[in-house]
């Protein structure tokens, strides 16, 4: 849609998982980049120029709040996804949990592809969150002593293209994948401390933020790689 509104419902989560509450808020869509190529006379200077696609595909961007119920993590993937007749390939997913928004996920990847079968999907983890506007820990909990203030989850992968003989896209191909995980805690009675759960690394552990007028703040991440889907 044009003009006034929250733009094309792109992969269509809602549908896709079937769950009423995950509301569509609003998109973006990028066209496929143009690059120019020049070619410089004996003094150096741009004698001609000509261009090729400089990129695989229409880049875009879904974002959804869920405002109710329950959302299963694991239901959501990155890989091929279909939206009636149009192919598209999500890159990456991320889910933001905070005490002052209801929890947002934010689909980006690229629609117009090929290749389309041969891309693997990679599911993101076992975990469930609520509906709710609060800050809620994904797949890690944090210590009595402090309160989290917001937390997220990404996972994400690679989109990858090749020209043919004419410099125009050809074939296409989708890698991946890398969770991330991180989150924020303010101090109550004791410093920031966070149990990230299953197979977690940790990359960042809590710090501390602290002045004479304010409460002590910490942030803290991990990672691990996700295994592709296998269909049983």
């Amino acid at each position: 849609m044009s003009g006034f509104g929250n733009g094309t419902n792109h992969f269509d989560l809602a549908t896709l998982i079937s769950n009423a509450n995950l509301i569509f808020i609003g998109s973006t869509e990028t066209p496929l980049p143009i690059s120019v190529e020049r070619a410089a006379d004996e003094e150096g200077n741009n004698a001609a120029e000509d261009s090729y696609e400089g990129g695989p595909a229409v880049a875009v961007e879904d974002t959804y709040k869920l405002q109710g119920g329950t959302l299963d993590l694991e239901d959501l993937h990155i890989g091929p996804i279909d939206n009636g007749a149009v192919h598209l390939c999500a890159v990456s997913i991320s889910v933001a949990t905070s005490n002052s928004d209801w929890p947002t996920i934010t689909v980006s990847g690229f629609t117009g592809v090929t290749d389309y079968a041969d891309m693997p999907s990679f599911y993101l983890p076992d975990v469930t969150i609520n509906g709710k506007r609060i800050a809620q820990g994904i797949d890690f909990t944090v210590d009595a002593a402090c309160r989290l203030t917001s937390s997220e989850l990404t996972l994400s992968g690679e989109f990858h293209h090749d020209l043919d003989d004419s410099g125009e896209v050809g074939v296409m191909a989708f890698t991946g994948s890398n969770c991330e995980l991180s989150g924020e805690a303010v101090e109550i009675t004791g410093v920031v401390a966070w149990t990230p759960g299953g197979t977690w690394i940790e990359t960042q552990a809590p710090g501390a933020d602290n002045g004479n007028i304010q409460w002590g703040t910490a942030s803290f991440a991990a990672t691990k790689i996700i295994a592709k889907y296998v269909a049983p």
